[in-house]
């Protein structure tokens, strides 16, 4: 019982957090502002402020990327603490999913870079799954592996599972979030997440679903902040 209250609290926060989203429209608005301080003023006035809105037009890109990668765990934490116990470990592993690049950077030997002199949380990361991730296996499939041994043993299981076939198949990762193929590749990801979050409401399954469309979110961001810090000469309608 206290389980099920805990889900049907959980549900309204998503809810009214999901709805806040940005659109399709959304994201083409964003793209007609060509510099970074434009952008930010833009996005200040949409559902991305509480992500940008420590950002300002002299960010460089590795200060972007930083605060995005932080506010991302600090906004997973937040809502781990809405579920019960025994989920929190879980919810809290999608924490590390801005950190899976740099992770298996460190896993196979390679230098630390001097914008991530600061990472810890890669660098832990990448002591979990040292094996795995130096084994030429995809990131996520690394990351999918241990993420199962975190879930509970409960009835949901199956609906989990779904969720992480799902994710095993996904090939946006293949493409950066600044082209064409892997905007589109990410719209579809994101629809069939959202099928999941309205099919399973108030079930773990809908807190997964939805922190997938918010770190894909995040990436399509981060993409448009990147490209008008470092090359705005070269921008199209993306």
């Amino acid at each position: 019982m206290a389980d099920r209250a805990s889900f049907a609290y959980a549900q309204a926060r998503l809810q009214a957090h999901h709805g806040c989203r940005p659109t399709k429209a959304t994201w083409q608005y964003l793209n007609s502002s060509k510099s970074l301080g434009h952008y930010l003023d833009s996005a200040r006035q949409t559902g991305l402020k509480r992500w940008v809105s420590q950002l300002s037009a002299t960010t460089n890109a590795h200060g972007i990327e930083e605060a995005l990668r932080r506010d991302w765990r600090v906004y997973v934490g937040a809502i781990s603490k809405w579920f019960p116990d025994r989920w929190r470990p879980a919810l809290q592993w999608t924490g590390g999913l801005v950190d899976l690049p740099l992770t298996v950077h460190l896993a196979r030997g390679l230098a630390v870079p001097d914008w991530a002199s600061g990472e810890r949380h890669a660098t832990a990361l990448s002591r979990k799954n040292d094996r795995d991730w130096a084994a030429q296996q995809t990131p996520m499939a690394v990351w999918l592996d241990h993420f199962r041994t975190l879930l509970p043993a409960t009835d949901d299981r199956a609906e989990m599972e779904s969720l992480i076939g799902v994710l095993r198949r996904d090939h946006s990762a293949d493409h950066p979030a600044n082209t064409l193929e892997g905007v589109e590749l990410r719209y579809q990801l994101i629809s069939r997440m959202e099928r999941l979050f309205r099919r399973h409401t108030q079930q773990p399954v809908a807190a997964f679903a939805f922190l997938a469309m918010v770190a894909m979110d995040l990436e399509h961001l981060r993409a448009h902040l990147v490209h008008r810090c470092l090359f705005p000469e070269t921008l199209d309608n993306r």
